[in-house]
């Protein structure tokens, strides 16, 4: 879909040549939808900013695409998982929550969570080779004992917190 995909890909069949041609033991790690205390970019970064400073907050898209977002203490957690405990035979794991979540949702947790009157507006816009949705399947990485431990929500309330207080230091 795109170049960064296309690369992804090719570093993901370097994994699995070197373990078959040389015996390294590899395993590739597909991260989803990141998030957490101390990231300042990406969505919640975006709608955390655009609700303190204006009355209307411009989002791409339509609202309704999708993605799986995953706390960075889960990503911690399935990182340990897989090199505890994959064969590391070149196989590949998503890291995700496997819970699909709306970005129009995301969108009025933060606004919520932020105490904000803030309107949330999509300008129709989804640039080309952007997907519409985006969820992790996590069978793979479960079957290796990973469980997410930090509910989507709780999560955007934890990183809120942490934006307000980021925001008062500054």
């Amino acid at each position: 879909l795109s170049p960064y995909g296309f690369h992804k890909w090719q570093c993901e069949q370097l994994c699995r040549e070197f373990t078959q041609v040389y015996s390294l033991p590899t395993a590739c790690v597909r991260i989803f939808s990141a998030y957490g205390p101390r990231l300042r970019r990406q969505v919640l970064w975006d709608i955390c900013n655009k609700a303190v400073k204006q009355k209307s907050i411009m989002l791409q898209g339509t609202g309704l695409e999708s993605r799986d977002f995953v706390h960075v203490i889960d990503i911690a957690q399935s990182l340990m998982a897989v090199a505890i405990s994959a064969p590391m035979h070149g196989e590949i794991y998503n890291i995700g929550s496997g819970r699909e979540t709306r970005i129009i949702e995301l969108a009025d947790m933060v606004v919520e969570e932020l105490g904000s009157q803030s309107l949330v507006e999509f300008n129709g816009v989804v640039p080309q080779g952007t997907p519409l949705n985006w969820r992790a399947d996590i069978s793979k990485l479960s079957r290796l004992g990973f469980k997410t431990s930090l509910p989507l929500e709780r999560g955007v309330r934890e990183f809120v917190q942490w934006f307000l207080k980021e925001r008062a230091n500054t």
